[in-house]
């Protein structure tokens, strides 16, 4: 069963420098819209993270993600 572990956490949206993140805690089933502006993100990795993979990720969100960081088993990686 998936459920939000992100209770009052909000790294991901303080380390985004695209502003791209907004709107409500996220759970399961919410709508892309409604939590990343899609435009916005890829606009940013364009202009500022062209070099590395062709813009494609700059992946800071996930990076401060205490719960994005976890294998399937619960190991954090080292």
């Amino acid at each position: 069963m998936q459920q939000s572990l992100c209770g009052r956490c909000s790294r991901c949206v303080k380390a985004c420098p695209a502003k791209a993140l907004q709107g409500p805690t996220w759970y399961p089933g919410l709508p892309r819209e409604e939590l990343l502006d899609a435009w916005a993100c890829d606009q940013w990795k364009k202009e500022h993270y062209y070099q590395y993979q062709r813009g494609h990720a700059c992946g800071m969100c996930t990076a401060v993600c205490p719960h994005g960081l976890r294998f399937p088993n619960g190991d954090v990686p080292s």
